[in-house]
């Protein structure tokens, strides 16, 4: 079965290029399965023993993942892969924007053009929003 979170044979040779040999992995569990088992938790947030039965042991996806992080191969992988995403893209374009708003109440004595109606939480104030580029 496919998941969403499932690389493609040419993305994972892209990705495969990136991850380090393993000393213990002696070609008996595919990476790629493993790979694909790390990518279907972290999306979902499920519990590493509920990883589906298309995916090698959960023991042995986790015990991967954990190894990687602590060595920090997994952040060396995201920063490569983050590069190389950014060098197709223009500088002057934000690659992810991260949003939030709030609702500022005005005092009694404000103007009628100032004093603004948040509809959301029900009370007299301004709506400010601020966008920060990451």
């Amino acid at each position: 079965m496919a998941y969403t979170t499932d690389l493609t044979l040419p993305q994972f040779e892209a990705l495969n290029k990136l991850l380090p040999q393993s000393k213990t992995n002696q070609g008996f569990i595919s990476k790629h399965l493993i790979v694909n088992g790390i990518l279907y938790q972290l999306k979902n947030g499920c519990q590493w023993r509920d990883l589906p039965s298309d995916f090698p042991q959960w023991q042995t996806v986790s015990s991967q993942f954990r190894r990687w992080r602590i060595e920090g191969e997994w952040d060396e992988i995201l920063c490569a892969l983050a590069k190389r995403e950014r060098a197709g893209k223009k500088s002057e374009y934000p690659s992810l924007l991260l949003g939030a708003s709030m609702c500022a109440k005005n005092t009694d004595t404000a103007d009628l053009e100032t004093k603004g109606y948040c509809h959301y939480k029900a009370t007299n104030g301004i709506k400010r929003h601020l966008l920060v580029d990451v």
